[in-house]
């Protein structure tokens, strides 16, 4: 097949094929094809069938996939997941993650993770993401080939159409299973496949071509503007407040988006963003605004933004007990203390257990070569320390004195604060 021949010449470094493979029509045509090129290539191919057990048939689906591997010689992994359903995320949504944290497990170096989405799938996609108001990435579709882990994840399929996938299976006569599920229309994409996308066909019999060009029209202004966007991020000297101010707001915003995205975190709608611009731009030039989002937080502070992980609530008095010696997790600050690295920190080593409790306001400390005892909070202003971290910093104790604010300052106990 000319789609896989083209990949494996646009990817000639991925020599280890990891075929998701559900035993449906387009999985089993790229398994196949794939099979075939690898022969020319000499890269090896392997399956991945992943069981979400989300139907009765999932046993039989399973079973089928193995017979064929078998059949075709074809090294086969299968793969079971349990979904725990989260809040507003659909069954299908929660199986695609879940696949797609399995599959990532496969994506080593030199490899490639082969999907058998096509051109009608890709039609759909930009369908669906138009339809919830998505911006040029969104519209972009699904990407031919990406970065995946340390592999690539590819699409060779996504320049055909269905048609010419079932014209491949029929002249192959390729054995393959109908998932029942993809019937139930109260799924968006299913609605979309079965009611609307045949009556575009029916006006526009190349709506499928069509939108997937426009997606490609899309991905190219996605890649302009994100070029542009760390021009920008270079010439800001990470995010500087004053520069993002200086730019349009358009450009600001662009900005804005592709460094949080750059960070690993995803990216607030566009309403987010703009109500976040108007913070920065009216807040007094001493205030530190905050911004919360999905499991992230945007801070202002000193003319500079900041991202940072949204911390679990922790008690006021929350005290750890750290047995002299040992390691201390300490989960809810996602940190582990290592007695070593306490004693490099402090120039008298604790002869004893100690405790670690955090920041509550009115703690002072007498720094080592100093005469007097200053607040902490003071210290740590000092310091550069962020106002958002300065609660999170494990602080030592031993027989109820601050000794160490970890990896900051070495506190004398009050025998020597004379």
């Amino acid at each position: 097949m000319e789609a896989l021949d083209a990949f494996a010449q646009r990817c000639p470094d991925a020599q280890d094929w990891w075929v998701a493979y559900s035993g449906g029509l387009d999985s089993t045509v790229l398994l196949h094809a794939a099979m075939v090129t690898a022969r020319k290539t000499g890269a090896s191919v392997r399956a991945v069938h992943v069981n979400h057990g989300l139907q009765a048939a999932a046993e039989a689906f399973e079973q089928h996939c193995v017979s064929v591997c078998a059949q075709w010689d074809v090294p086969l992994e299968c793969r079971r997941c349990t979904l725990n359903r989260e809040a507003g995320q659909s069954r299908q949504a929660q199986a695609r993650d879940a696949r797609y944290r399995i599959l990532r497990e496969y994506a080593q170096p030199r490899a490639a993770v082969l999907l058998a989405h096509h051109q009608d799938d890709q039609a759909e996609t930009v369908l669906l993401q138009l339809l919830r108001g998505a911006g040029p990435d969104g519209a972009a579709g699904m990407a031919e080939v990406c970065a995946f882990g340390e592999a690539s994840l590819a699409r060779p399929l996504l320049g055909l159409s269905r048609c010419e996938i079932e014209a491949y299976a029929v002249s192959h006569q390729l054995p393959f299973i109908e998932d029942p599920s993809n019937q139930e229309v109260q799924y968006d994409r299913n609605f979309l496949r079965r009611e609307i996308v045949p009556r575009l066909h029916e006006r526009w019999p190349q709506a499928s071509a069509t939108l997937s060009r426009a997606a490609s029209h899309a991905a190219h202004a996605s890649r302009l503007l994100s070029e542009r966007a760390q021009e920008d991020l270079e010439r800001s000297d990470g995010m500087s407040v004053a520069y993002l101010e200086s730019l349009s707001e358009d450009r600001a915003l662009n900005l804005l988006r592709y460094w949080i995205g750059w960070q690993g975190h995803p990216r607030p709608s566009e309403r987010r963003l703009r109500h976040w611009l108007r913070i920065i731009s009216s807040a007094a030039p001493d205030r530190v605004p905050v911004e919360s989002f999905v499991d992230y937080e945007l801070h202002r502070w000193r003319g500079r933004l900041y991202l940072s992980a949204k911390a679990p609530q922790i008690s006021a008095g929350q005290v750890w007990h750290w047995r002299r010696g040992k390691e201390l997790e300490l989960p809810e600050l996602g940190m582990r203390l290592s007695w070593d690295e306490l004693t490099a920190q402090m120039s008298q080593v604790p002869d004893s257990d100690v405790d670690v409790r955090l920041r509550v306001g009115g703690e002072c400390c007498r720094l080592v070569g100093h005469r007097h005892r200053r607040p902490l909070k003071k210290l740590l202003q000092e310091a550069g320390v962020p106002p958002w971290q300065r609660n999170r910093i494990p602080l030592i104790y031993q027989d109820a004195q601050l000794r160490l604010v970890w990896k900051h300052f070495e506190c004398l106990p009050q025998a020597q604060d004379s």
